[in-house]
């Protein structure tokens, strides 16, 4: 017998805490069926999207694209992607942010997890991530490509919501505008 059939036909709401060792905490519920905790759609993937808030702390500037050609095409989107099996929070931007940007010169000992967006995208079922990057002044200004033609219009170095303003923005930057933005303000040392 599987370890989901002890509970039968019955479906208890039994809550449980699970420490994440990057990242606080996720709360989760166990149903009477393992197939109820995961989006059907998204079998294949972690579920999980990492946007990399690279911070060029000469200018306290971040980097944006605009998205093109699948959801969420034209709308303004921090690098990112999303995290594949194995791959740590930091392994993943850092990944992302070279495939999208050409971008390598990232101070590894500044990178951590910023905040978390729970279940921003119903249909995918995922939750964002939102790691930060940091740039040295060494290193500034970087050279920014687009490295997905397909998948980015263009990259921009902006200071904060307000350059984006009028603008369409994905949902994850949008969170991080509006929700997180004490974390934001934060981050940028505003």
């Amino acid at each position: 017998a599987s370890y989901w059939s002890m509970f039968g036909n019955r479906s208890y709401g039994i809550a449980g805490l699970a420490l994440g060792g990057l990242a606080g905490f996720v709360i989760f519920k166990l149903c009477k069926r393992k197939d109820d905790l995961m989006c059907k759609k998204c079998r294949s993937r972690v579920g999980v999207g990492i946007g990399v808030l690279v911070v060029d702390d000469a200018t306290k500037m971040f980097l944006v694209g605009r998205r093109k050609g699948s959801h969420g095409s034209h709308q303004w989107a921090l690098p990112g992607g999303w995290l594949e099996r194995g791959e740590s929070f930091a392994y993943c931007g850092l990944r992302e942010l070279e495939e999208e940007t050409g971008i390598k010169e990232v101070d590894l000992c500044k990178i951590r997890v910023l905040n978390i967006a729970p279940s921003n995208n119903i249909e995918f079922g995922s939750a964002s991530v939102f790691i930060t990057g940091h740039v040295s002044k060494a290193k500034s200004p970087l050279k920014v490509e687009i490295m997905e033609k397909e998948k980015c219009f263009e990259w921009r170095w902006i200071s904060g919501a307000d350059n984006l303003a009028g603008e369409k923005l994905f949902a994850p930057l949008e969170y991080l505008f509006t929700d997180a933005r004490e974390a934001l303000a934060a981050e940028l040392g505003n």
